[in-house]
């Protein structure tokens, strides 16, 4: 397959909203862009399995025009991609945690984007082919 026909092929995924941490059922403390949980997003959008993916943000005190973000600096992560967003109990003891995994070409984007609370960010997915087994 050229590159020209895996880039006919790629789907884009935009994610837009203030950078937050939230509490959504009785997982605490979640990644989100407005009312969206970006880990649980990435993982229904992923299917749960490694892909090829790039992602673009940009993160801004306010929203930016499509001109804005086309002359500012952009992060780019390329590579496999992987999310799992699950809350499990303990059958021992019934305690609840959350499995949180956000990677994009071992960039851990939960972390990096997670720096930034209280500002507005831009987040296109762009996936490439099929998932990996």
């Amino acid at each position: 397959m050229t590159l020209l026909e895996q880039a006919a092929q790629a789907r884009t995924i935009i994610f837009e909203g203030r950078v937050r941490e939230a509490d959504q059922g009785e997982a605490l403390d979640v990644l989100t862009l407005g009312d969206t949980n970006l880990p649980e997003a990435f993982a229904d959008a992923l299917g749960e399995r490694r892909r090829q993916v790039s992602v673009r943000y940009w993160i801004s005190p306010e929203p930016l025009t499509e001109d804005q973000r086309t002359d500012a600096e952009v992060r780019i992560a390329a590579g496999d991609g992987y999310a799992e967003f699950i809350s499990r109990y303990s059958d021992a003891t019934g305690y609840l945690w959350t499995d949180v995994e956000l990677t994009v070409g071992g960039h851990d984007l939960d972390a990096e984007i997670r720096r930034h609370l209280g500002a507005w960010c831009r987040l296109e997915l762009v996936m490439h082919g099929d998932a990996k087994p």
